[in-house]
């Protein structure tokens, strides 16, 4: 048996204070009366006054002595270890993301889930320790290992749901770390050298997950984690929501902007609703529904050519989960993208780039380029530059005269695309199959390039971000491929074109996936930016003279006001995940190198006795009144 509060025992201080009342004479009044026949009861009370006597048996002592030791062991709150082993390092992983914001009966998952935290906590032996780790798109302590358990209360009623998606590769790399960190050295055995190094094992520590199982990166959990426990939250599945939001320019001479929307029914029953396109508050289009049972649906809003605000898609459902209900972007108004090409002759792109009427074209030869300052993408047509200032370009057969690219002997003899990236904006709608390529870059590229169509190799198609440049690359002639015969090359140009000139906006973009850094440029002065969240918190953001700033706080869903002091504009942020949408629990996780089955509770391994020790105290209680009454009355 151990106690959680040892300090109650100083309230034995009251046992010496009662048996000191028995010892001490009450003064009463002297009054004659004729006979002391009916007062013989009373003598044995007066007698008991007399001061510092010797103390007679009295039972009523000895039960206002058991019913105040009993209260004394109640609030030292004794506590019976049931299970478990004393020392035990616990590491609470609690999934913060958007799913765990669904409702329940009668709570959200994070109330469950919080609930489910403090019952760990509060079985906690003397001699253990926890810390509490909460992980989204990213890992952060609340708690470090501490056995206080006022502490690790607190750390857990802080926690909070955000609009993020749920990945638990950092939170399990953090525990691993944070076990081996408590490793102990092994016992040298006798006979061998007291140099040698010794190893080391884990300590006693077990990993507690506890979350819905709507994990993301699942297949890329680290491995040799210290044991893991699973913790279930949640029982109901009944969602449907927005899992994408676009904006698309059409491809006819008379161009329009389209909206598209995706809206999937993860539940069990059909789903009918609409959904309603407003902007600037006022309701212009709304479309009807009907979901069967684990469908999609896509939804396009078109006629937007000519117009420009702030934008809502709301489905009108009411479900678990009002977060992927609503979907926001903001429709700038239309801006021709300034190109500007240095080639010597290439029909096939400066046909494609001048019958668009949404971008002005200028064009000069190799030798007379200076500058890209006035222009929002820069294409070089089978040429290099010999410096790339910071901007966004196109690179077509040629390589940027950046640290890590480099020509890696012959050119590669008709190399074939092998595969692509299929979720990249650049290849959206983009078919790489069955193109045709006569020669082709042997390309070296630094790692976190981007490979966007992967040759034998070397990769075909590329594109990077880094040090103020957004570059897509090409790593061959487009008259040396049937590409530009085919429908996917206007398709990647309108992409790379619309990609590379939103890249170079400061926060202007349609609509942000929640957890995106957003860029916010300089110029020649520097920017100070007043960032109003969509719960009205406010944020700073610095941007240094002729550079670029990222906002990164973006874990809420909804519009975002930007202030630099001399204009306003507005950004939006959605949750547009699959992952967070499917509120249906799983039953177990799937880590890399092992299958955690869920264990529906957190089981009582200490449960605490304090009520027992009341109840008796009263019970006692109970018994010394009777037996006073009938003393008093008999």
């Amino acid at each position: 048996m151990n106690f959680l509060v040892p300090l109650g025992f100083l309230f034995a201080a009251v046992l010496p204070v009662i048996v000191l009342m028995y010892l001490l004479r009450l003064k009463r009044q002297k009054v004659q009366i004729s006979s002391i026949l009916l007062w013989r009861k009373s003598i044995q009370d007066l007698q008991a006054n007399a001061p510092f006597q010797k103390l007679r048996n009295n039972l009523l002592l000895w039960l206002q002595l058991l019913i105040a030791l009993l209260l004394v062991f109640a609030l030292a709150r004794p506590m019976m270890n049931l299970a478990g082993v004393k020392g035990q390092s616990y590491i609470a992983l609690v999934d913060t993301s958007a799913s765990m914001k669904a409702e329940e009966a009668k709570a959200t998952r994070m109330d469950l889930a919080k609930d489910s935290l403090k019952t760990l906590i509060k079985n906690m032996a003397r001699g253990d320790e926890m810390m509490i780790v909460a992980f989204d798109r990213e890992a952060r302590v609340l708690q470090t290992f501490t056995n206080d358990q006022t502490r690790l209360l607190n750390a857990a009623n802080g926690i909070e749901a955000r609009d993020a998606t749920s990945e638990i590769h950092d939170a399990l790399l953090l525990a691993r770390t944070a076990a081996e960190a408590r490793a102990v050295p092994v016992t040298i055995p006798s006979g061998k050298k007291a140099g040698a190094e010794q190893p080391k094992v884990a300590a006693n520590v077990q990993v507690v997950i506890l979350s819905d199982g709507a994990i993301s990166d699942l297949d890329r959990t680290p491995e040799n984690v210290p044991p893991v426990k699973y913790v279930p939250i949640g029982s109901a599945g009944e969602n449907a929501g927005i899992v994408s939001l676009d904006l698309r320019e059409t491809f006819e001479r008379n161009s329009d902007r389209q909206v598209f929307a995706t809206v999937e029914n993860f539940g069990p029953g059909a789903v009918r609703s609409i959904l309603q396109c407003n902007l600037d508050g006022q309701l212009i289009d709304a479309k009807e529904i009907a979901l069967a049972p684990k469908a999609s649906t896509s939804v396009i809003f078109s006629h937007l050519k000519d117009r420009s605000g702030k934008m809502e898609l709301r489905l009108a459902n009411t479900d678990q989960l009002p977060t992927d209900n609503t979907a926001f972007g903001v429709l700038s108004p239309r801006q021709k993208i300034k190109i500007l090409m240095v080639t010597s002759n290439n029909p096939f792109l400066e046909k494609l780039l001048v019958s668009n009427p949404n971008y002005s074209v200028s064009k000069v030869r190799p030798g007379e380029f200076k500058t890209a300052q006035d222009f929002d993408v820069v294409v070089f047509d089978n040429v290099a530059p010999k410096q790339l200032p910071p901007g966004r370009y196109l690179l077509i057969n040629a390589l940027p005269p950046l640290e890590g690219f480099a020509m890696e002997g012959e050119p590669l003899a008709s190399p074939a695309i092998i595969d692509w990236n299929r979720v990249h904006p650049l290849t959206r709608y983009v078919n790489f199959e069955s193109i045709n390529i006569s020669r082709a870059l042997h390309v070296k590229a630094p790692s976190w390039v981007q490979t966007l169509a992967e040759g034998p190799i070397s990769p075909l198609v590329f594109a990077m971000e880094r040090d103020q440049r957004q570059i897509v690359g090409i790593g061959f002639d487009l008259y040396q491929s049937d590409w530009p015969l085919r429908v996917s090359f206007p398709i990647f140009i309108n992409n790379t074109m619309n990609w590379l000139a939103r890249s170079g906006s400061t926060g202007c973009g349609f609509a942000y996936l929640s957890g995106a850094s957003i860029p916010f440029a300089a110029g020649p002065k520097p920017l100070s930016l007043t960032i109003r969240t969509p719960s009205n918190a406010e944020r700073k953001l610095s941007v240094p003279q002729d550079g670029t700033a990222y906002f990164s706080q973006t874990d809420e869903v909804g519009m975002y006001a930007v202030d630099d002091g001399k204009s306003k504009h507005s950004f939006s942020v959605n949750l547009n995940s699959r992952e967070e949408s499917n509120l249906a629990p799983r039953e177990s996780l799937l880590l890399r190198d092992r299958e955690v089955k869920g264990t529906p509770q957190v089981l009582k391994e200490n449960r605490e006795i304090w009520w027992m020790f009341a109840l008796a105290a009263l019970g006692v209680l109970l018994i010394e009144w009777v037996i006073y009454c009938r003393r008093a009355w008999v």
